[in-house]
């Protein structure tokens, strides 16, 4: 058996970037909302929304109170039926959620995850799980990106569906 020594933290049995709710508001800036204190704001990051809700309280709002945050998956897949997660911005603020290319939102069966921030993708995505999708802001790519991918970039839907509320621009489904 190797010897673990240092300084830092070792995470075992969950993985950073999945909600607890520890912190006592819906903020994603409070870190002890997120396992080991480990806000997801990075581009190789899973956001996992799942724990927002529970079989009491099926119905969640988070407040995405930081101007931009970018990860490379997003999730809400807490297995209860009904459930709905909207992913909001504070009050006369919008803030965006980057996600990464070939990143992936998945949704899981008879789940709604509601995006009421801009969503800027990097790259073309994945809408995974049988849940829904709704986008209720702005869905965009940067420009730079559209002469890379020729078209713009694509939402490819596996599963379920997405239900686009808002301007959608260089982004095809």
């Amino acid at each position: 058996c190797d010897v673990i020594d240092g300084d830092g933290t070792l995470i075992v049995g969950a993985e950073p970037g999945a909600w607890t709710g520890g912190g006592g508001d819906d903020n994603w800036s409070t870190a002890e909302n997120w396992v080991a204190g480990i806000v997801p704001q990075s581009g190789h990051l899973r956001a996992d929304l799942s724990a927002a809700v529970s079989d009491a309280a099926p119905v969640r709002a988070l407040l995405l109170d930081i101007s931009a945050v970018t990860n490379s998956q997003l999730a809400l897949n807490s297995g209860i039926a009904g459930a709905v997660v909207t992913n909001t911005c504070p009050a006369g603020v919008t803030n965006t959620l980057y996600l990464a290319a070939e990143g992936v939102i998945e949704v899981g069966a008879g789940e709604t995850l509601v995006l009421d921030h801009d969503l800027c993708i990097m790259g073309s995505i994945y809408k995974r799980g049988e849940g829904v999708l709704v986008l209720r802001r702005n869905t965009y790519t940067l420009p730079s990106l559209v002469s890379s991918y020729s078209a713009g970039c694509y939402i490819t839907v596996d599963g379920g569906k997405v239900i686009n509320e808002g301007p959608m621009a260089n982004v095809m489904i």
